[in-house]
């Protein structure tokens, strides 16, 4: 089934082999990187049925079947917003006392992490209808600041103790793939800030998507949200090595390997480069992995790109020269050809 990611603007990351429809942004709102697509039940962001502005109709957050799921006591009607729907201290703070109380039942752990990642999903500002023409709204919209999290939310969730919430929220979800894919994203959220990342990882989620990742080696889903979030935690060159010391490139090969779909097998490719570029990750297994994804979609420029990335780093003059072959007609290697199909496929003549 499709996955969705609210409307307008949403850059779409499938689960590649996840077979539920998802669907992520806060209040059905777009202009967000849908970073967090993956294949589990119909979890909505924003807790309850209303999708138009993140406040509960209930306690509890429906599981996307129609049920509710059990217990009401830390529902989402006890964290505060303020008047644009941004969270108080307060509830940033409660939020985090919710998901670490051991007699919080499942789906209220899920509940609440629902609700942070409608906090964390940027929202583009609503304009007044009918303010100006299309023509004058079209130029406004271009000229817009981009939506973004204030900043003053992310440096008070970096200091609650919510990321390691969020980090034990996944140690108890690991058994449910829907829901422990919900905390993966929740924690990439936080991940695209320096100081939530820093706080996560001293809470060990290296550690923790390693073992959601060996929980469910064939969910594209949640080995794609756990990809998404090695990239966005492993920037910074120190904790590319932490994560390769800790197996990342294994389970990474392991996933491109299980899993054909689109954006893991893409994502893989990028995580591979940038750690055996940043954090000297062992090489044995890139070649192959690189070349099962150019096989898989040698139609689709994107993705052989960063496979070609990854190719160059293990072969040497990777498509340096011209292949003979190709020019005279009868290369039968094709996509997995190391020498150049044409003057465009050179490395040197690529920006």
């Amino acid at each position: 089934m499709p996955m969705s990611h609210g409307a307008g603007g949403s850059q779409l990351y499938g689960g590649g082999g996840g077979q539920y429809s998802v669907s992520h942004g806060a209040g059905g709102s777009g202009g967000s990187r849908a970073h967090d697509s993956y294949g589990g039940r119909n979890h909505t962001q924003g807790s309850g049925h209303n999708h138009h502005g993140g406040q509960s109709r209930h306690a509890d957050s429906p599981d996307g079947q129609g049920h509710r799921h059990g217990g009401g006591r830390a529902g989402n009607s006890h964290l505060g917003e303020n008047d644009v729907g941004m969270p108080t201290e307060r509830a940033i703070r409660r939020a985090a006392a919710m998901l670490e109380h051991p007699q919080s039942a499942q789906g209220e752990v899920v509940s609440v992490l629902s609700k942070v990642t409608s906090w964390l999903t940027p929202v583009a500002p609503q304009r007044e209808a009918g303010a100006e023409g299309a023509q004058g709204s079209s130029k406004d919209r271009s000229s817009a600041s981009p939506a973004r999290v204030p900043e003053q939310v992310y440096q008070t969730v970096a200091s609650s103790g919510l990321p390691t919430s969020i980090v034990g929220s996944m140690r108890k979800l690991l058994d449910d793939p829907p829901d422990v894919a919900l905390a993966v994203v929740c924690a990439s959220k936080l991940a695209s800030h320096t100081e939530s990342s820093m706080a996560l990882i001293q809470a060990g989620v290296i550690e923790e998507v390693g073992a959601v990742m060996d929980s469910h080696p064939a969910h594209g889903g949640v080995q794609n949200v756990c990809l998404l979030l090695l990239r966005e935690i492993s920037y910074e060159s120190g904790v590319a090595r932490q994560a390769v010391a800790l197996g990342a490139t294994g389970r990474i090969l392991r996933a491109m390997e299980a899993t054909v779909g689109r954006e893991v097998q893409y994502n893989g490719c990028i995580l591979l480069k940038f750690l055996a570029e940043r954090a000297k990750a062992p090489r044995s297994g890139l070649q192959d992995a690189a070349l099962r994804a150019k096989v898989a979609y040698q139609t689709d420029d994107i993705v052989c790109a960063v496979a070609d990335d990854v190719l160059a780093i293990v072969t040497p003059r990777f498509k340096a020269i011209l292949c003979w072959h190709w020019q005279s007609g009868r290369c039968r290697l094709g996509p997995r050809c190391t020498y150049a199909h044409g003057a465009s496929d050179l490395r040197e003549m690529r920006s």
